[in-house]
């Protein structure tokens, strides 16, 4: 599910659903779960820089 919300444009979202999916499946539930955290990431740095160009 929070795969397909990633693809479909509502990325934070996605992101975030894919983070608490990935916590039962724990060995190797965290290569998702760090890789839904550095896109969550990217998200915000992405939101900052358009806020220091404005």
């Amino acid at each position: 599910m929070g795969l397909l919300l990633i693809i479909t444009n509502t990325q934070k979202l996605g992101c975030i659903l894919f983070f608490i999916g990935c916590i039962p499946f724990l060995p190797i539930g965290f290569i998702g779960a760090f890789g839904a955290r550095k896109h969550l990431n990217t998200i915000e740095e992405e939101k900052f820089l358009k806020q220091l160009d404005q």
